[in-house]
């Protein structure tokens, strides 16, 4: 659940909301599930990620991937990278660009 406080992020979340509607579901992308408006907050709603998100679970499993990579052990890595690959690419056809801030 992504929440929004300040007037200008639940702007910004409601636009996602928006363009999230459109976006056809993908079996390697995150998928929209809804969005709740309660007292002055808004809440998207989103499908659950056990392992969180992309860029955390390739810094926790990096050593993994590095092993794997090193031993030879490339069917699982190539896997991963051909999702990855595919979700890009329905991105892509579909027009939709995502922009993550990260912030340190």
């Amino acid at each position: 659940i992504k929440e929004g406080n300040s007037e200008v992020a639940q702007l910004e979340m409601l636009e996602e909301a928006k363009a999230l509607m459109w976006v056809a579901k993908h079996d390697h992308i995150v998928n929209f599930q809804g969005v709740s408006m309660q007292e002055n907050k808004i809440y998207v709603l989103l499908e659950f990620c056990s392992f969180g998100s992309i860029d955390r679970f390739l810094r926790t499993h990096e050593e993994n991937f590095r092993a794997k990579m090193e031993c030879g052990s490339y069917k699982e890595v190539v896997k991963w990278c051909f999702q990855v690959a595919n979700a890009m690419e329905f991105m892509v056809e579909n027009n939709i660009i995502h922009v993550r801030i990260i912030k340190s």
